[in-house]
């Protein structure tokens, strides 16, 4: 410890000797202190010379002519006058030093005088006031008019005087040239080297001579004779630890402190109590809170510049007139600059200039090399290329298992990792939130993290590995769609939840689905497609010569699926890739578990929807009324009941005449052309939502974990995935629009409440003095939407429930009630309003919003599919809805106990009795006081309560354009969405904050494993 203290103080190094067979000869040992500009050290200012602990040493041993004037030819470099008090930075160790001993030469015995001034490097020369904290912290180098002169260094001979006890004669000094020849191995001296034994002149009697040494490596060690300085203890001396950039423009208490901090020598080093003592650290007691403020501010001022600089307060100027700043030049930031490779950069947290121009610059320069993935702290920026890339293969996922984020390129598989890593770590549930607009990518990157997930997990059972692979898949052929942005766009928000043992197993599998846009099935609009498993089923049918049996045209194509722009034989039954697609979701039918039985349930069903859009129907015109329709097209009719399994005459009168209940009577009354329309609609929608919440639940219940997979008191734990609709803007904005724009308003509240709001508070709480981002706020916008009782989304339940309300009615109370600068009326667009989301302005179109929020399905509909010798289709009736609109999943026994015996007539008294009557449908489904936008009420609580139970990780998808073109950077494109997703403020936040905090008490649990040695 006194060796390493010693080192540590003086910078010295002691020359050990050899023991002989008697005894250990003594050591000489001599110490010094190292002068600023000396070899390879720096000193710290009024520290005190260290002599000679050998009390025997005799004085004149020194060589002062070792430094003296060389012989003519060979001091060139020693004939400049001295630099003036501007002089540029010497480019070399060899400039610097000749400088140094030239400006230093006054203050020695017998030297010629200097100036104070010409000893100061020209940015230390300035005046700085008394009372600059950061000069009273000995951070910058003392003000020449103001500071004490430096004590006198020592000079170099005398680090190299030799032993008293035998020296023999000194001899010839060495001209200066020599000594500073670089490499005795590329520069021959100009003289005959002195041997280094001579020098230190080891006892002659017991130490055989060692190999001669030139002096010149003391200087300049080259990597030749490095080992061998290092084999005779001369490590510290001649290998330096090292410096700071520019250590002139820092004091010398600062440089000092990193010196020793940096020794190369362990047994030199000091340890941390040491480094705690020393001066340059002990001067910042009691001023731990001003110091920081400052260099915050210092920070400010300059991050948009580029450069990082120390400067002293505002209105401080030199003598003259010009503020002075010092730049302080960091690593990573000057390698930047000066090399030109920002980007190899890739995390935008560590970009040296942090605008949105620079940002973009990066992402684009990225892009065009094809590196589609960039880090902002934790949080991955995804650009989507719009062609395959080669970067998912089983050897990538081998290369993100278990490493460090910097070990390997940024990437999607880093995240679903991160996600499995914390999960069994810290034994807590995960979350991955993708989010982006529109065709950005979200749905493929959910794909990736579920593969990476399942390869991570390493089932036992390779089947159930197959299944989980296959859900997406599935899922979204019932649930996706073709838009006019977005090939394979997703119309339902789905949160996968991928359940695992505590040892990281993955055992099965769990679903949620929300806000299926059922509208898609009766209309589409213009350039749009329906879900894609009609065209699916079409072609499949077609090709395996089924039509016929499903009751399905091969030359007409269907009112749901007609398209101007999309012809039934060559765009439907003979596409290729739509046969292919269906043999693919008819393979993930089988794999994952459903019977051949519902298989073909769920075909009929489908045929049945798309034979329902051609049913047809034609006003009947009497002498007593006007308001009756009737059926054109019997054939079509006909075909829905058998499809269904009920009788054709009852499907006709459900749906030509609806029931009313007065007084405990049921009335029967008939339905006008229009109203059988809606009620035609009404059932195709809901046939297909229930349809494909049955298939959810089916899924989840094949992919339950097994309970004998964890033990008994075990639970599983999760990583969610959450994929939902991204962001969209249309010409013709209507409902469906706006739920989805207020599902991501929701979104990225939720990521603001992570990322910004929350971690400020916590800075707040800790009392961490840091700065506060500004960050655009979206929670006013929450509350225009959800706010009760004057919300937009309550207004609209409101005007829902009155018979006489209109379109132009809900626009006109939206006006008068919502009194926000985010909502505005376009002047001469009826039905027309404008929000300001936090992705832009968007304009909607209120005409259908009250039909589409009331979504009834009339019971007499209700009642006849009851009737359904089908008993999926049963099922599909019987079975009531959650608060989220989805079919409750119950277990399939007694499912005929409520089925409507056949041949019962609606005239009937519907109402309970106290017998085993079946009770009203309405009843079941809770149809009055349910509507679209109570159900995505409850939907969006139930996706955050999800969501908040586990830990988050965000991935963050860019669109690059809207051509959905590879290789095409839209520079406006993109910056538009890296303003609104805010990533240049996450960028700043992550600079700033902490990324790794773990909970206390995790890391006291984490700290008692380690140390009884059990965790790896």
């Amino acid at each position: 410890m006194q060796r390493g203290r010693s080192s540590a103080e003086g910078g010295g190094v002691s020359a050990k000797g050899e023991e002989s067979g008697q005894q250990r000869r003594s050591q000489c040992k001599w110490k010094s202190q190292v002068s600023q500009g000396s070899i390879g050290g720096v000193s710290a200012e009024g520290e005190e010379s260290v002599q000679r602990e050998n009390p025997v040493q005799k004085k004149g041993t020194s060589c002062p002519s070792l430094l003296s004037q060389s012989p003519a030819p060979s001091s060139s470099l020693l004939a400049q006058p001295p630099a003036p008090a501007s002089f540029p930075r010497p480019a070399s160790c060899k400039q610097w030093l000749c400088l140094s001993l030239q400006q230093k030469s006054g203050s020695r015995p017998g030297g010629h005088d200097t100036s104070a001034a010409s000893s100061q490097s020209p940015v230390t020369a300035a005046v700085r006031p008394p009372g600059c904290l950061l000069t009273q912290l000995s951070l910058l180098p003392p003000c020449p008019t103001s500071s004490p002169p430096a004590q006198r260094p020592l000079p170099l001979p005398s680090l190299l005087s030799p032993c008293p006890a035998s020296s023999p004669p000194a001899q010839p000094p060495l001209p200066l040239p020599s000594l500073l020849s670089p490499c005795p191995a590329s520069s021959p001296p100009a003289q005959p080297p002195l041997p280094l034994p001579s020098l230190l002149s080891s006892c002659p009697a017991s130490s055989p001579p060692l190999t001669p040494l030139p002096l010149p490596g003391l200087l300049s060690p080259c990597p030749a004779s490095q080992k061998t300085l290092q084999g005779h203890g001369l490590s510290h001396t001649l290998n330096p630890p090292p410096t700071l950039h520019e250590p002139e423009l820092w004091s010398d208490g600062c440089n000092d402190f990193i010196c020793k901090c940096l020794i190369k020598d362990f047994e030199l080093r000091p340890n941390v109590i040491d480094l705690l003592q020393h001066p340059f650290i002990k001067q910042i007691t009691g001023k731990e809170k001003l110091l920081p403020k400052q260099l915050i501010e210092l920070i400010d001022l300059n991050q948009q510049t580029g450069t990082i600089e120390k400067t002293r307060p505002h209105g401080n100027t030199d003598r003259d007139g010009t503020d002075r700043h010092e730049r302080i030049h960091t690593k990573k930031g000057n390698h930047m600059k000066n090399q030109g490779d920002s980007d190899e950069v890739e995390d935008l947290a560590a970009l040296e200039v942090l605008d949105e121009n620079t940002v973009t610059d990066h992402l684009q320069n990225r892009f065009e090399r094809d590196l589609i993935y960039t880090y902002v702290g934790d949080i991955l920026i995804a650009v989507n290329p719009f062609h395959p890339m080669d970067i998912y293969t089983a050897e990538n996922s081998k290369m993100y298992i278990g490493v460090k984020r910097k070990e390997n390129p940024p990437h999607i598989f880093a995240v679903a990792d991160m996600a499995y890593q914390s999960m069994v770590t810290i034994n807590a549930d995960q979350c991955v939130v993708i989010s982006g607009e529109s065709g950005a990518g979200k749905t493929e990157g959910a794909h990736l993290l579920v593969q990476q997930l399942t390869f991570l997990g390493k089932a036992n059972n390779q089947t159930l590995q197959e299944k989980i692979l296959l859900v997406n898949n599935l899922v979204e052929a019932f649930g996706n769609a073709c838009t006019v942005i977005n090939d394979n766009s997703s119309r339902f928000g789905k949160y996968l939840e991928m359940k695992f043992t505590a040892g990281g197993t993955v055992v099965g599998a769990q679903i949620s689905e929300y806000l299926l846009e059922k509208s898609r099935v009766i209309h589409q609009a213009t350039g749009e497609r329906n879900f894609h498993i009609f065209y699916y089923v079409y072609a499949g049918l077609a090709d395996r010569k089924k039509l016929a049996h499903y009751k399905l045209s091969d030359n007409k194509t269907p009112k749901y699926l007609f398209n101007e722009h999309v012809k039934l034989g060559p765009d439907i039954v003979s596409n290729a890739s739509y046969k292919e697609q269906f043999d693919a979701v008819e393979q993930c039918f089988k794999v994952i578990g459903f019977t051949l039985e519902e298989l073909g349930s769920v075909y009929s069903i489908l045929a049945a929807i798309l034979n329902s859009g051609d049913i047809e129907f034609s006003a009947v015109v009497t002498e007593h009324q006007t308001d009756k329709s009737d059926i054109t097209n019997v054939a079509a009719l006909e075909n829905v009941a058998s499809l269904l399994c009920i009788r054709c005459d009852e499907l006709q009168e459900a749906l030509t005449t609806h029931c009313v209940v007065a007084r405990g009577e049921t009335i029967v009354r008939t339905n006008t052309v229009e109203k059988a329309t809606v009620v035609r609609d009404a059932m195709s929608k809901a046939l297909y939502g229930r349809l494909f919440s049955w298939i959810v639940n089916r899924i989840n219940s094949l992919l339950r974990p097994d309970s004998g997979q964890r033990g008994e008191n075990e639970q599983n734990l999760n990583i969610g995935i959450l994929d939902i609709f991204g962001f969209e803007n249309f010409k013709k904005n209507s409902f469906e629009q706006l739920c989805i724009n207020i599902a991501n308003e929701q979104i990225q509240f939720y990521f603001n409440q992570h990322i910004f709001a929350w971690e400020q508070d916590e800075y707040l709480n800790e009392e961490v003095d840091a700065r506060m981002i500004e960050y655009e706020d979206n929670r006013p916008l929450l509350e225009l939407f959800l706010q009760k009782p004057v919300g937009m989304l309550s207004l609209l339940d409101e005007e829902s429930r009155f018979p006489q309300a209109t379109d132009q009615t809900l626009v006109e109370k939206f006006e008068c009630n919502l009194k926000a600068k985010s909502f505005w009326r376009p002047m001469r667009v009826d039905h027309g309003f404008g929000i300001t989301h936090y992705a832009g302005k968007v304009t909607y179109n209120a005409a259908g919003f009250l039909a589409k929020n009331r979504d009834t399905l009339p019971a007499d509909i209700i009642l006849l599919l009851r009737s359904s010798e089908n008993e999926l289709i049963c099922k599909l009736v019987t079975h009531p809805l959650t608060k989220t609109g989805n079919l409750a999943h119950t277990k399939g026994k007694g499912m005929n106990t409520l089925r409507s015996p056949r041949g019962t007539t609606r005239t009937v008294n519907l109402t309970k009795s106290d017998g085993d009557t079946p009770y009203h449908p309405r009843e079941t489904t809770n149809m009055r006081t349910q509507t679209v936008a109570s159900y995505f009420r409850y939907s969006l609580m139930d996706l955050l309560s999800k969501m908040v139970a586990g830990q988050p990780h965000f991935v963050r998808c860019i669109k690059p354009n809207n051509d959905r073109q590879a290789n095409n950077f839209d520079r406006e494109k993109v910056l538009l969405q890296l303003r609104y997703t805010g990533v240049l403020e996450t960028a700043k936040i992550r600079r700033q904050g902490y990324s790794h905090r773990i909970l206390f008490a995790n890391f006291i649990k984490r700290s008692v494993r380690q140390s009884c040695g059990e965790y790896v």
